[in-house]
């Protein structure tokens, strides 16, 4: 009787555990989505455009009508930050083939011209994801201001 009982708690603690993570891994992206709409909300930002449901496009200013492609060596000046306004990175002077880059600004610099300047909102699965190695903390939505130097 006890074995059959300690099997049955183990099973019971397997699918608990299951459970919990599918439900975390849905439950991350809803929140990093409830952080986006906040944000922009409480500054009044337009979003110009939501692309592959990963990254919220700010368009501030849109440059000039040439846009840079994920074969652009993409000058830029940038900020990035968490939700909660800690910056994690920024530099005022980046050159660097956009192809390269993580996944939300492949997506989201092409839709700024020369001198374009915006916001880019982005899910961790367009960012880093899970992955913490570079300083950036796991699972985090991301913020960078953008400005388009050169292409």
């Amino acid at each position: 009787m006890n074995i059959s009982r300690n099997i049955f708690l183990g099973l019971l603690l397997v699918f608990s555990l299951l459970h919990l993570t599918s439900c975390s891994e849905g439950d991350t992206y809803d929140e990093q989505v409830e952080q986006i709409n906040d944000l922009v909300a409480k500054n009044g930002w337009v979003v110009s455009e939501i692309i592959s449901e990963g990254v919220w496009v700010v368009v501030d200013a849109p440059g000039g009508s040439d846009k840079p492609t994920n074969d652009s060596s993409v000058k830029v000046k940038y900020k990035g930050y968490y939700y909660d306004g800690t910056v994690f990175d920024e530099n005022e002077d980046l050159s660097i083939r956009l192809g390269n880059t993580i996944r939300g600004w492949q997506l989201g610099i092409p839709k700024f011209g020369r001198g374009g300047k915006g916001k880019l909102l982005i899910t961790s699965d367009k960012g880093y994801g899970e992955s913490s190695s570079i300083g950036i903390r796991p699972n985090a939505m991301l913020v960078f201001e953008v400005e388009i130097l050169d292409f």
